[in-house]
């Protein structure tokens, strides 16, 4: 059985977190996963994800810190169908108003 989400063992793929459009619906995959790289289901969790934390990078060396993505980005997460090969884990989309490099941070 998995163990508690580990977020350096955890995933996250798709367009929405490689390019787009500010302003335009992107769409990305989160999958979850424990320190031994075992996929915790999303139903596992004690508390759905619906907060999304972002910063804009101002060079690949910035480390910068996230904070609470503002309202008007319209993040949301879905838990995947289970029909899905990507069954149990979050489908999620966001609309950046600022077009740039993000680091993002979901809880």
């Amino acid at each position: 059985s998995p163990g508690a989400v580990d977020a350096a063992a955890s995933s996250a793929f798709g367009p929405g977190l490689s390019g787009g459009v500010a302003g335009s619906t992107l769409d990305f995959t989160v999958t979850l996963a424990d320190s031994d790289g075992v996929k915790v289901a999303v139903d596992r969790l004690a508390q759905p994800v619906t907060r999304l934390a972002a910063c804009r990078k101002t060079s690949s060396d910035d480390d910068c810190e996230p904070v609470a993505a503002p309202a008007e980005w319209g993040f949301s997460c879905a838990v995947v169908d289970v029909e899905s090969l990507d069954a149990g884990s979050l489908s999620c989309t966001h609309a950046p108003t600022t077009s740039g490099v993000y680091r993002f941070r979901l809880s």
